[in-house]
């Protein structure tokens, strides 16, 4: 039995080992899996806020491999609630070594551990053994009682079968009076329904002739009353021929009346529409030029190398010591915010993961995360315009603009250009 125990904890300890790579932890954001360490390779499955998954190692560039419902992929740490165990992994991928004595701290506990287990597991074979000694002494005293109740519960069969034997006898020839009896009853029900029968086959009889009479009288009556209303009908008809003469001679001049005030209609719809296009082409026209007025770019142009369009528009001030950038490479897109304001540097750290969240006047809420090197000398936030953050954008003005750096928080609600994503935009279309 201790050889068993001990095999049992050995299992135990490999286990925990071959599991120190699957971290739990929860998504902090909606969003997707990817294929590979890139926000535009594809989508394996989508997650929801607060749902469970299983981090299985760290890839580089804030990205994290992850278990979630049988799908294996990658998530951006922005999309993940980092703890203690996943930074582990991120700086284990960076070379480096938060605490040095770690393994010799775990080393010295698991022996303590396994001390302490070892005497346990003798304490409790003693204790076992004690107590299958008191219940074999136990079970032999039951096995002499259950061995005299056996012989008493004979005896008690024996004279309980005898009573039956006798109360089996009686139900038979108590039976065989009952055959008898319910033979006679049966033949006097017998004779009884046969004299019914007959009596209601003569009535029914009696009631078919009569039903006969009736339906024959009925249909009589019928066929008269169906003449006198065809005469009246034929009477109705032709009086009614007379009316749609003159009806129809009324709707062919009301029709003529009709045809022409159409015309008429028509030719006011044709100038009608003729006014309405004129005036949506030059309303287009003033959105183009006025559009046109708004974009400014420091680079707008096509790499002939990569056959790919680049533009960067000038720095546009949307919020007190804040400015916005916009950046089109290609299918990636990419905002740049600039904060005049000591906050810290924009870092793109897993514990401490610069970012700008916008909260609109629809009260949604959209969030920028630092996806670039680190930036002290000037708080320079580089990050990722994914298609839905951009939808978002679109659809309502900004009412508020949090910015958060290594070293403390920037609250904006004096906004300067609250329709700035709403129109500019278009700029990088």
């Amino acid at each position: 039995m201790k050889h068993y125990l001990l095999l049992i904890v050995l299992l135990i300890v490999n286990t925990v080992t071959s599991q120190q790579n699957s971290i739990k932890t929860t998504f902090s954001d909606n969003g997707t899996i990817h294929k590979s360490i890139d926000y535009n390779s594809e989508v394996l499955g989508n997650f929801k806020h607060k749902e469970n998954c299983t981090v299985l190692g760290y890839l580089g560039d804030n990205f994290y491999m992850v278990s979630y419902n049988d799908v294996v992929g990658f998530v951006g740490d922005e999309f993940l609630t980092v703890n203690n165990e996943m930074m582990a992994l991120f700086y284990e991928f960076q070379g480096e070594t938060p605490e040095a004595n770690t393994n010799t701290k775990s080393q010295g506990t698991k022996s303590n551990a396994s001390s302490k287990l070892e005497s346990s597991i003798n304490a409790k074979e003693r204790a076992l053994e004690e107590k299958y000694k008191k219940l074999k002494e136990k079970l032999e005293a039951k096995r002499a009682k259950e061995a005299l109740k056996r012989q008493n519960d004979s005896i008690a069969r024996i004279n309980e079968k005898a009573h039956e034997a006798r109360l089996l006898q009686m139900e038979k020839e108590r039976e065989k009076r009952e055959r008898i009896k319910d033979s006679i009853a049966r033949e006097n029900e017998r004779m009884r329904l046969q004299v019914l029968y007959k009596n209601e086959q003569h009535r029914k009889r009696q009631l078919f002739i009569a039903d006969s009479t009736a339906k024959a009288e009925k249909l009589l009556k019928q066929k008269r009353r169906l003449e006198e209303k065809q005469a009246k009908a034929l009477e109705k008809e032709n009086a009614a021929k007379a009316l749609v003469n003159k009806a129809e001679k009324e709707k062919k001049e009301l029709a003529d009346e009709l045809e022409k005030a159409k015309q008429e209609i028509e030719a006011l719809k044709r100038a009608r529409l003729n006014a309405n296009a004129i005036a949506e082409k030059a309303e287009a026209s003033a959105a183009k030029a006025e559009v046109k007025a708004l974009c400014k770019y420091q680079v707008n142009e096509v790499d002939k190398k990569l056959g790919v369009a680049i533009k960067r528009t000038e720095m546009y001030e949307i919020g007190e010591n804040l400015q916005a950038q916009l950046i089109k490479n290609g299918a990636k897109t990419n905002i740049v915010f600039s904060l005049s304001k000591e906050i810290g540097c924009a870092s793109n750290k897993p514990n401490e993961r610069s970012k700008v969240k916008l909260t609109l006047a629809n009260n949604q809420e959209v969030s920028f995360y630092h996806s670039s090197s680190l930036s002290c000398d000037t708080f320079l936030l580089n990050a990722i315009m994914s298609q839905s953050k951009i939808q978002a954008l679109k659809q309502s003005p900004i009412k508020l603009i949090e910015v958060i750096g290594t070293e403390g928080t920037e609250k904006i609600k004096k906004i300067s250009n609250e329709s700035f994503f709403m129109k500019m935009l278009s700029c990088i279309d």
